[in-house]
Parts: C-alpha cells; sequence; structure tokens
C-alpha cells in the first residue's frame, strides 16, 4: 500500500508527452496570470546593462497583481536594480505592464542589443566584470557544464568520502561522494577567487585518502532475479523524472525569488554578494537563508564561464539518485536481501523524486535522510557531517541539530551527542557572517513569544495544517498501518528525531510573522517531504523485515 501509494505516474506518462510543447508550457508557467510579462521582462533585459536602476510599472495595487509583477522581474534582470513604481524617479529605464506593454529609457538613450542576452534560459550575461566574451567560452553545448561539474563533484566527493566514512562500501559510497562533493565546492566558492583552476583542488584531498585505513562493510546478502527487474524499474522511474527536471529552464517560482536569483547575482560578481543580501527586502528571497545549492548552481556557471538555467534541473535528479543509492545500501544492510533492497529503493523514488525544481528541498532531503540513517547505523561522524551540509543547505537544518541531540538522549545514546560537532562546524562560518552583516530571519524576528501566544489562542494555525494536503491520502493510510503494525521495531533513534523536528515546524507556524493561512498554505507539504523518507524507510525495513517478504 505505502508503495501504490507513493507511486508518481508521471514519470512513466512523460515518456508520451510531447517534450516541445511540455517545454514551452513550463517556461510560461510562472507567468501565465499576465500574457505578455515575460516577454516584456526579456525585452528588458535585452535594452538595459547591469547597474541600471529599472523601476517595474503597472496598473495594479500590490496584493492584487502589482507583487505578481515584481516579484517576477528580480530574476531576469538579476544585476539590475529593480525598483517598485513607487521610485520611478530613481529609474533609468521604466519597464510597463499594461494593455501595450513597453520598455522606455528615462534618459532617452536605447543600447543596442547585440552582446546581451536576448532570452530566458538562454546564455546570460557573463557577469559584471566580462560581459563581452568569446562565443566559444559563453556556454558549452547542452549539459555539458552540469555534466562535467557533477564528474569534479564525485571525484572531489569521493576522496572526502574515503577519508570521513571508513566503512562506507558501493552504492552508499557513491552516494556519499556526490553529497559530499557538493558540498565541499559549494563551500570552496565561499571562501576561494571563483576561478576554474580552484576546481582542481579536491585532488590533493587523495594525498590523505590513500593513507586512511578503511574497514569497508561486508554484506553477505541474499539475490534473485526480482532485484535485477526491480532496479530497471527504480531506472525507468529516475529517467522519467529527469526528463521532467530537464524539460525547461528552472521555472519554480522561489527559483526565481530565491535560490537562482541569488545564484545569478553572486555569478555576476565572483563572490557572496553581500550587499545584494543587504538590499533584499521583498519576502520571498529570503536573504538569511543558506547557500549551498546557489553556490552548486555557480560551481556549474564558474565550469562553463557563463551563467544559463536551462539545465539546473539535473541537480534534482542527481540528489535524488544519491539517496536512492544510499537508501538501497541502508536496506541491503538491515534486510540481507538485495532484492528487498531494490524493492525499498524503488517504493521510495516519488520521494527522493522532490517535484519542486530548482529548490532546496531536493538536497536537503537528501543530506537529512542519509545523516539520519547514517546516525543510526553509528556512523555517526559521517552522519554529523551530512547533518552539518543540511544546516548549510536550509534553515531547518539547524533545528535538526537539535532534533538529532535529543534524539540521541531518547535512544540511550547522550554520550555521543559530543560527536554531533561537525553539525555545527560546518554551517557556523555561515551564521557567523550572516549575523555580522545583519539577515534577519523573519521566524524570530520581533516579539516571538508574543506571536506564540497570540497563535496558541486561536485555532488558525491547527485549522491550517489539518486543511492543506500532506500529499497522497493512500500512501499517509499506509504509513499509518505500517507504524501500527511495526511499531515496536521501528527505530528509536529516527523515530524521535523526526518527531522532535516535526514539533519545531509547528513551532515555526506559531511564531511566523505572516499571514498563517499563507504561510502553512505554500510550506507544508514541503516541510512534511523532508521527513517523509527516513520515516517511509524506517516503515518499510520494518515491516519487510518482521514478514519475509523477499
Amino acid at each position: 500500500m505505502i508503495a501504490a501509494g507513493a507511486f508518481e505516474p508521471f514519470y512513466l506518462r512523460i515518456f508520451t508527452i510531447d517534450r516541445a510543447q511540455l517545454r514551452a508550457s513550463l517556461i510560461e508557467l510562472p507567468y501565465r496570470k499576465l500574457p505578455g510579462l515575460r516577454a516584456l521582462l526579456v525585452e528588458t533585459r535585452a535594452r538595459t546593462r547591469d547597474g541600471d536602476v529599472i523601476a517595474i510599472v503597472a496598473p495594479y495595487a500590490w496584493d492584487n497583481g502589482y507583487e505578481y509583477v515584481y516579484a517576477r522581474s528580480l530574476y531576469t534582470l538579476a544585476g539590475r536594480r529593480v525598483v517598485t513604481q513607487k521610485d520611478v524617479a530613481k529609474a533609468d529605464w521604466i519597464a510597463e505592464y499594461g494593455p501595450r506593454p513597453r520598455v522606455v529609457s528615462r534618459a532617452g538613450v536605447s543600447p543596442a542589443v547585440e552582446g546581451r542576452e536576448a532570452s530566458v534560459g538562454g546564455p546570460a550575461s557573463a557577469g559584471r566584470r566580462d560581459r563581452l566574451k568569446p562565443v566559444l567560452t559563453q556556454s558549452l553545448l547542452g549539459p555539458a557544464a552540469e555534466t562535467a561539474a557533477l564528474l569534479l563533484f564525485l571525484i572531489g566527493g569521493f576522496a572526502l568520502a574515503l577519508i570521513v566514512d571508513r566503512r562506507a562500501a558501493g552504492a552508499l559510497l557513491a552516494a556519499e561522494s556526490l553529497l559530499l562533493g557538493v558540498a565541499l565546492y559549494s563551500a570552496m566558492l565561499m571562501v576561494l577567487p571563483w576561478s576554474r583552476w580552484i576546481l582542481i583542488l579536491p585532488i590533493v584531498l587523495y594525498a590523505i585518502a590513500i593513507r586512511v585505513n578503511r574497514n569497508p562493510d561486508d554484506i553477505d546478502a541474499q539475490s534473485s532475479i526480482i532485484g535485477p527487474l526491480l532496479t530497471i524499474g527504480t531506472l525507468v522511474l529516475v529517467t522519467g523524472y529527469a526528463l521532467f527536471a530537464t524539460a525547461a529552464p528552472v521555472w519554480e517560482f522561489d527559483f526565481l525569488v530565491d535560490w537562482g536569483l541569488k545564484a545569478r547575482d553572486f555569478f555576476g560578481v565572483r563572490r557572496i554578494d553581500w550587499a545584494f543580501l543587504e538590499a533584499a527586502w521583498y519576502r520571498g528571497s529570503h536573504p538569511d537563508y543558506p547557500p549551498l545549492l546557489p553556490l552548486a548552481f555557480d560551481a556549474v556557471a564558474v565550469v562553463r564561464g557563463s551563467w544559463s538555467d536551462r539545465y539546473l534541473g539535473v541537480f534534482n535528479v542527481a540528489f535524488a539518485s544519491g539517496l536512492l543509492l544510499a537508501l538501497y545500501r541502508f536496506a541491503e544492510e538491515d534486510l540481507r536481501s538485495k532484492d528487498a533492497a531494490a524493492f525499498v529503493a524503488l517504493a521510495m523514488v516519488p520521494l527522493a523524486a522532490t517535484p519542486w525544481i530548482g529548490l532546496a528541498e531536493a538536497p536537503f532531503v537528501a543530506y537529512v535522510t542519509v545523516a539520519l540513517l547514517l546516525i543510526r547505523k553509528d556512523a555517526i561522524t559521517a552522519g554529523a557531517i551530512m547533518l552539518g551540509c543540511a544546516a548549510l543547505t536550509k534553515n531547518e537544518g539547524a533545528s535538526l541539530i537539535v532534533a538529532v541531540a535529543i534524539a540521541l538522549i531518547v535512544a540511550r545514546r547522550g554520550r555521543e551527542i559530543v560527536k554531533l560537532w561537525p553539525a555545527l562546524a560546518i554551517p557556523l562560518p555561515w551564521w557567523l557572517m550572516r549575523a555580522a552583516h545583519h539577515l534577519p530571519t523573519d521566524i524570530t524576528s520581533g516579539n516571538v513569544f508574543a506571536r506564540v501566544a497570540q497563535h496558541l489562542g486561536d485555532p488558525a494555525v491547527f485549522v491550517a495544517l489539518a486543511h492543506y494536503s500532506l500529499g497522497k491520502p493512500l500512501f499517509w493510510i499506509g504509513i499509518a498501518a505500517g507504524i501500527a503494525l511495526a511499531f515496536r521495531k521501528l527505530d528509536r533513534f529516527v523515530v524521535t528525531a523526526l518527531a522532535v523536528q516535526l514539533l519545531f515546524y509547528i513551532g515555526a507556524y506559531l511564531a511566523t510573522p505572516h499571514d498563517v493561512a499563507w504561510h502553512v498554505q505554500w510550506s507544508w507539504e514541503r516541510l512534511i517531504a523532508h521527513l517523509t523518507p527516513s520515516l517511509t524507510f524506517a516503515v518499510l525495513t520494518s515491516l519487510l523485515d518482521n514478514r519475509r517478504l523477499l
């Protein structure tokens, strides 16, 4: 029931969908409510230069359409200073949306379009310091830059994985290599100059890795023809997911106003742009959010030599694949059956393959799940590092560190809490820099205790939590039934960590300064998706171990 409830048929249907039509619809998706808006913004970018001040004008009030226009202008016009229509007097250019959209220069000047970006999703402006470059250095064909970056992540991450997890082997070692490699290169861009030569620096880690005495786990697992057949099914679904994730330039709203916007701006100045973050005021841009994912996007741009979002959806595929490899290995260790492990991986494809393309949910889910399952297996150093990577991916990772510490105490492993120090050390530099630049976190701003008290006395929070969807009902019925059947065998550490993290999420809604219903509507399903893979793995492996289904 769990596998059937989680199943996503779209990842099979996509093989029969017209790719050109799908791409066209996804490109227009963020702008669909206002026809012609995307064309106006593309034209505005083509006519303007980095550093220009552009006023966005539209015949709407903020809450009745203008926010829709303004928010969607930020990504397309990255590198420019975008102001609202209240500040038209400060603008060099006016982008006016209406019955006859137009771009007007207040100075009466219309720069030539040649040499600059002409369409969203194509090779972007290479940045403020190297606007014009030879065509050959602007872009590699297709997803070659993304592929090259992923190979670099794997190579660098493999050396790091050999060092930090001496027991990892097979699929788990491959998964750790990818996840650690992404984090390694993101961390490098936080402190080193942004040039291609730094991309080979992780090779020096092999000088350490070859000296490490490793003792990889040797698993004696049963197998039959069923396992390979199930694995083929997994590969088909992941391929379908890849077709979806890379069908068009990344189209998610949160990519356009947050994760992608930051990456595009950072690449323009070849560093974390603190001035941009300090000036960011739009509520969807979240200047306080950790930078692992934007910097990973920028690593691809460094490889390419220019910015392009055309194939950044491949990151979703990479994180999903890494997580599924890890889940397969964990299940193989628990169940001593390759067939059962293949079934677990197949069942969990929809949970690893998150539908939010270009958002931090994909890496966060991967880091969180692998961290919890590593710590569960007493690989606490490697797990703590993954936990630190999660905290460098999303703010929710900070509360998860606390949840894991509490779970260790409940699981009678309190003495191991000190071994979680990497989980704090990895995001600490970002936390310190964020504090130094006074980047606000909305949940902790203002009088938090007054808001919590107010919301506790108002049932709106709990009404909203009950109203908005958690996903597929059949899946959750299966999970509830599985918990009831295998309750005594469920891992105490994992279940406790997830329960405490869930309480933190509910606490965030109680403390929110935003409209509660709005906040829950646009985040509840994604927050639950952070916890679902770990819970599902615990339930499935307990059921399969109990009943010897395979």
